[in-house]
C-alpha cells in the first residue's frame, strides 16, 4: 500500500477505554495517518456539558496527541475536510452529543464514518427499532461490534442493508487485559487489606426507584463494616447529574463523605476495569460491564429480573444470582466468602478465537476496505444513491404515488420521513380527486 490511510478519531467524552489500545497500535503502523480531535459533549437532562478544551486536556494528560476542535477566537469548529480523512471513527453512535457540524450526516459526505461499540446490551428492549430509526447507523459505514452473538436483535434485522455494517471485531475494552492477563495489582493501590472480600457495586444510574438506591447503599455499607469486606462503588458517568436533577445529590454525597475509605471507595474514571477485574464479586444493574466481567470467572449478582434479560444476558447470568431483594444479596455475598461453595456458571462471553486481537483486526479491515472500495469510488456510489432518493421523493411530491417497498428498501429513509411522505402523498391524491 503506497498511499497512507487518513483516520480521524473524533473524541467527545472522557471514557476512552474502547479507543486507547487501538490508537496506540494504529500510530505505530506505517499504513496510517492518525489525527485525534477533541470535541465538546453536549448537555442533556442527565448529562452535564463537557467542553472540547476539557477533553483536549484530558487526552493530553494520557499522552495522546490531539487537537482542540473549537476555536474560541473565531467561535467556529475546525473543518475536518482539511485532513482529507478516509475514515472518521466515533466512540459512541449518538449525534445528539455532538455539534451539528460533526453530525454523522454531515461528516459522511466526505469520509467513511465508523463507530467502535462501547458496550453490549443484555436486556430485552426495542433496540431493533431504535437502530433502524437512528440516523447515525444509516450514515455510518462500519459499526464495529464485539462478536456474532450481538446480531441477536431480530431475524428481520438481517433483511436490511444496515445489518451489513455491523462488523464483529472483538472487545476493544478488554484487549489489554486479555493480552496482559491483567497482571498489575491495581486493587491494592486503593485498599490495604489483601485478604478481604473484594466487592464491586455498580448501581442503576437512571434511578427509577430512588429509595432503592439508598436502601442498597446503606445495606452494603453496613455489610462491609461488619465483615472483612471492601467495596468499590462504581458510579455511572451520569449517576451524580441524575441525582442532582432529582434533588438527591446532597443526600448521596453526605453518605459518601462519611464512609471509611479503608472499606469503601467511589470510582468513576474511564480505567475502572483495572480495578473491577481484580474483584471477587460484581453487583450490578444491567450493564455492559457484566459480560466484560465474565473473563474473571467470578460470580455476578444482577440487580434486575432474570426474565427481562435478552439471550446474551441469560448466557452470562445465573438465574439464582439475579434479584431485586437486597437481603438475598447479603446471603449471596456470604456465599462468596467461601469460594469453594460457590455454584456459578462460568461463561466467558468475550472468548472468541475466530478473530485476531480487535485492534489488529480493525487495522487489517480498514486497509482491505481502503483498497477494495477507495473513497472516490464510494462517493460516486453515494451520489448515485442520493440522486435515486431525490428522484423518489420528487415522484411522490409531483406525481402523487409511491411504492412502499421501494421507499423502505431502496431509498432507506427513516420511518418518520416515510410517514410524512405518505401523508403528503395521501393529501396530493385527495386534492387531485376533487
Amino acid at each position: 500500500m503506497n498511499k497512507k490511510i487518513n483516520v480521524i478519531f473524533l473524541i467527545n467524552e472522557l471514557f476512552i477505554n474502547n479507543f486507547e489500545y487501538v490508537y496506540k497500535k494504529m500510530i505505530k503502523s506505517s499504513d496510517f495517518n492518525v489525527t485525534v480531535v477533541a470535541c465538546e459533549s453536549n448537555a442533556t437532562d442527565y448529562k452535564d456539558f463537557v467542553s472540547s478544551r476539557q477533553i483536549y486536556e484530558f487526552l493530553k494528560s494520557k499522552k495522546i496527541n490531539c487537537i482542540d476542535s473549537y476555536n474560541p477566537k473565531t467561535k467556529k469548529h475546525i473543518d475536518l475536510r482539511i485532513y482529507n480523512p478516509d475514515y472518521i471513527i466515533f466512540l459512541t453512535p449518538y449525534d445528539i452529543y455532538r455539534p451539528n457540524e460533526y453530525s454523522s450526516e454531515n461528516l459522511s459526505k466526505f469520509a467513511k464514518v465508523c463507530d467502535i461499540e462501547y458496550g453490549t446490551n443484555i436486556i430485552m428492549s426495542n433496540a431493533y427499532n431504535l437502530i433502524l430509526d437512528n440516523g447515525f447507523y444509516k450514515n455510518c459505514y462500519f459499526h464495529f461490534i464485539t462478536n456474532d452473538f450481538e446480531n441477536y436483535i431480530s431475524e428481520d434485522f438481517k433483511k436490511y442493508s444496515i445489518s451489513k455494517k455491523f462488523i464483529p471485531t472483538g472487545c476493544f475494552k478488554l484487549e489489554k487485559y486479555l493480552e496482559n492477563k491483567y497482571s498489575e495489582k491495581n486493587w491494592n493501590k486503593i485498599f490495604e487489606n489483601n485478604n478481604a472480600l473484594r466487592i464491586v457495586w455498580k448501581p442503576r444510574w437512571t434511578l427509577e426507584n430512588i429509595d432503592e438506591l439508598f436502601i442498597w447503599l446503606n445495606k452494603l455499607v453496613e455489610y462491609c463494616e461488619k465483615n472483612d469486606a471492601q467495596m468499590l462503588l462504581l458510579e455511572h458517568p451520569m449517576l451524580r447529574s441524575n441525582l442532582k436533577s432529582k434533588k438527591c445529590l446532597d443526600k448521596y454525597t453526605n453518605i459518601i463523605e462519611k464512609l471509611d475509605s479503608k472499606k469503601i471507595v467511589t470510582y468513576n474514571d474511564y480505567d475502572f476495569l483495572d480495578y473491577v477485574l481484580e474483584s471477587d464479586v460484581l453487583i450490578s444493574e444491567p450493564s455492559s460491564i457484566i459480560p466484560e466481567y465474565t473473563i474473571t470467572g467470578n460470580p455476578i449478582i444482577l440487580n434486575f429480573e432474570y426474565e427481562k434479560l435478552n439471550d446474551i444476558g441469560k448466557k452470562v447470568i445465573s438465574p439464582d444470582w439475579a434479584t431485586n431483594d437486597i437481603n438475598k444479596v447479603m446471603d449471596l455475598l456470604n456465599t462468596c466468602k467461601h469460594k469453594s461453595k460457590i455454584k456459578y456458571k462460568n461463561i466467558v462471553f468475550y472468548e472468541n478465537k475466530k478473530y485476531k486481537t480487535p485492534s489488529s483486526y480493525l487495522l487489517e479491515l480498514l486497509k482491505e476496505d481502503s483498497e477494495n472500495v477507495p473513497k472516490e469510488k464510494y462517493y460516486m456510489e453515494y451520489i448515485e444513491k442520493q440522486d435515486k432518493i431525490l428522484s423518489g421523493i420528487r415522484n411522490i411530491l409531483e406525481k402523487g404515488y409511491y411504492d412502499e417497498q421501494e421507499v423502505i428498501d431502496d431509498m432507506k429513509i427513516s420511518s418518520d420521513i416515510f410517514k410524512m411522505l405518505k401523508n403528503w402523498n395521501d393529501e396530493i391524491v385527495r386534492l387531485k380527486s376533487k
